[in-house]
């Protein structure tokens, strides 16, 4: 049986980033997505002030 199923593919990834290494994971993989998908990126960078 063949699927029919097509992947999701994004015209625009906006990725909100800090400096956590969660913000950097976030980062690497909203580049890595819209390289795949020839998409916009817009980055978004989050200062948190104490």
């Amino acid at each position: 049986m063949v699927s029919k199923f097509k992947p999701k593919q994004f015209k625009h990834v906006l990725a909100a980033v800090d400096d956590s290494p969660q913000g950097q994971f976030a980062l690497s993989f909203a580049i890595h997505q819209a390289k795949e998908d020839h998409a916009k990126l817009t980055i978004l960078s989050v200062l948190e002030e104490d």
